[in-house]
């Protein structure tokens, strides 16, 4: 699998995690979701936001190498 087909699997993943949690939070209405949300989903998206950035660079990097290569 390409960094490429990677970075949009992790983007889609993401989306679909994203949306099962607005799901749950639409249930789930207590101090102890509002601390999970905190604690865990706001670090998720902020994570996958660098890792999805860093992958885009890498990938530039990559196909700049192999055009070097050639």
């Amino acid at each position: 699998m390409s960094l490429n087909a990677s970075r949009n699997q992790l983007v889609a993943i993401t989306k679909d995690l994203h949306n099962n949690w607005e799901q749950t939070r639409a249930l789930w209405r207590d101090q102890k979701a509002a601390d999970f949300e905190r604690l865990y989903m706001r670090d998720v998206e902020s994570a996958v936001s660098s890792a999805v950035n860093v992958m885009q660079e890498l990938d530039e990097l990559i196909q700049q190498v192999k055009r070097d290569c050639e």
